[in-house]
């Protein structure tokens, strides 16, 4: 399942900006299980809709006509559900952000996989289903790996690359949900922000400013990495040639770190004085897009071209593109010194942006 967004774009295209509303599901911490909003329900009562909630979603999947890859996955995590291996939840903890709906973790005592969803979306899940199920269809994601490696899925997901796309998949299934299901059956009006959100960022972008705005994780260098690795370990493409568009990737990043600073510079951003409207803007987002974009490139893009040089460069390889493979290294050390200089700055203009939602 993972990957299967296949990238659409460039090798060095940056990702574009556009509208931002965000759901995630994530692993929960240890943190106390408080939230600031009141419960409606009682116990029992948010257990009966999560029951109607998951015939509801199976009717709706079970029933489906034609190909839809939420119906594939769901199709092979549903033993999991007959066989009691997965247990449903009411969460009434704090949402890690205003859009947040569900979590997933597994049980350390016996080894169930556990959802949960928020009270919020399950108070109001008996006039309108549709917020809990988009929140379910993305936990689907999870129980995929979940039925590949068990608990060990936990472990697995200590990997930031593979929690990333576990995250990407998620958000994945539940704009297919929206779009494919909730739209024809439920109609528009039973959308919430969030819906709405999820079903424009799937057809505009597949969710490149999401995973940029969101998550800082520039999603178009990480899948082209991928698809690159992956034709490299096919030997569709040579050893010279996968080091050659790596390292022309990093030249990228760097140059446009170095022009997005400047710009940002002659905004007036780095000495505290006034910048003018647009011009002040746009320094700013451009600078936050190629720090991103080279964050991106020395994290993950660094950990999915490692796994490629390790497993696949042979003795020979490494004496012939030795100058090659010490620029990258270069780069790394660079864009890292690069990012440094910013200080708070990406995480400050982020927390900004999505305050404006």
């Amino acid at each position: 399942m993972k990957h299967r967004t296949a990238p659409r774009y460039p090798l060095f295209l940056l990702a574009t900006l556009a509208v931002l509303l965000s759901a995630c599901a994530s692993i929960p911490d240890n943190t106390d299980p408080q939230d600031n909003s009141e419960p409606l329900l009682e116990a029992a009562e948010y257990q009966a809709r999560i029951e109607t909630l998951l015939e509801t979603f199976d009717g709706i999947a079970m029933t489906a006509e034609g190909e839809s890859e939420l119906v594939q996955v769901y199709r092979e995590i549903r033993p999991l559900l007959v066989e009691g291996r997965i247990r449903v939840q009411v969460d009434y903890r704090e949402p890690e952000s205003r859009f947040a709906s569900g979590r997933f973790t597994v049980n350390s005592e016996n080894g169930l996989a556990v959802l949960q969803i928020h009270h919020r979306l399950l108070d109001i899940a008996d006039e309108n289903p549709v917020p809990a199920l988009t929140s379910y269809a993305g936990l689907i994601a999870y129980l995929q790996d979940y039925r590949i490696y068990g608990e060990e899925v936990i472990e697995l997901y200590r990997d930031p690359l593979e929690y990333y796309l576990a995250r990407m998949d998620a958000i994945y299934l539940q704009g297919l949900f929206v779009r494919d299901f909730a739209l024809p059956i439920y109609g528009e009006s039973s959308f919430s922000d969030f819906e709405y959100y999820v079903i424009q960022s799937l057809e505009v972008d597949g969710f490149s400013s999401h995973s940029l705005f969101v998550w800082s994780i520039d999603k178009d260098i990480v899948y082209s990495m991928l698809a690159l690795s992956t034709q490299f370990s096919r030997d569709e493409v040579s050893a010279g040639d996968y080091i050659r568009e790596v390292l022309l990737l990093g030249r990228d990043l760097r140059d446009a770190m170095e022009t997005s600073r400047r710009l940002f510079e002659e905004s007036g951003m780095d000495d505290g004085t006034e910048a003018q409207g647009n011009d002040r803007d746009i320094a700013r987002r451009n600078m936050y897009i190629a720090s991103t974009s080279a964050k991106t490139y020395r994290t993950l893009g660094s950990l999915i071209f490692g796994a490629m040089v390790d497993s696949r460069l042979s003795e020979e390889d490494f004496a012939t593109f030795e100058d090659s493979l010490a620029e990258i290294d270069e780069l790394y050390s660079l864009l890292e010194l690069l990012l440094e200089d910013l200080g708070d700055f990406p995480g400050e203009y982020r927390q900004e942006y999505l305050e404006l939602y």
